[in-house]
């Protein structure tokens, strides 16, 4: 009986280690999937939380489900995070992040914020607040209640566009605004323009 050769020793092992490939590439995609699909539902559900007007009772029966997503160390308020798992088990480095946040005030919701993180410094996000600080209000020498701040090129990994916006905009206003595309949150690619994000805010 003829043994074995180192060749085709090799190759078995070479076999081996691209089915694992394979397998973890799957479990990976549809891990991804699952995790984009239960960050649509949070979005939803926080969007039916009335910024100054839903208890804080209300807001963490609602966000009960997507207890495993909670991040610890808030104090005033509920954060979850949905990430891109494409390098996390591999690498420790996840490249796309999405934060909900819903912080409160006296027993109510003052504010709710999706956030849209991509590395190296790449963001979209929005913040919606019983009122905005001071300094914030000021948009050159006018009073703004809805400020959208951009820095950097688009097309650059460095883009940070912001937009704040408090109860002095019209329900129907904010109501838009929360409607994001997540169509971003990749599983192999990064985002050209992460402004699409912001879909109600930013339409394409």
């Amino acid at each position: 009986m003829q043994r074995p050769t180192l060749l085709s020793r090799l190759l078995r092992i070479l076999s081996v280690l691209i089915a694992l490939c394979a397998a973890w590439l799957v479990v990976a995609f549809f891990e991804y999937r699952h995790e984009r699909s239960i960050a649509k539902a949070a979005i939803n559900t926080v969007g039916e939380l009335q910024v100054g007007y839903s208890t804080q009772g209300q807001a963490e029966v609602m966000l009960t489900p997507y207890a495993k997503f909670r991040v610890k160390g808030l104090e005033r308020g509920i954060q979850l995070a949905f990430v891109n798992r494409r390098w996390l088990e591999p690498l420790r480095s996840p490249t796309q992040w999405i934060y909900l946040t819903v912080e409160f005030r006296d027993g109510l919701v003052s504010s709710r914020t999706f956030q849209f993180l991509e590395q190296p410094r790449r963001r979209a996000s929005i913040s919606q607040h019983i009122r905005l600080p001071a300094p914030v209000l000021r948009l050159g020498e006018s009073l703004t209640h809805r400020k959208i701040g951009s820095t950097g090129d688009p097309a650059s990994p460095y883009f940070v566009t912001d937009i704040r916006e408090d109860l002095e905009v019209p329900d129907e206003q904010r109501s838009r605004d929360w409607k994001f595309n997540l169509d971003c949150f990749k599983f192999m690619t990064s985002c050209k323009d992460v402004r699409g994000v912001l879909e109600g805010a930013h339409p394409q």
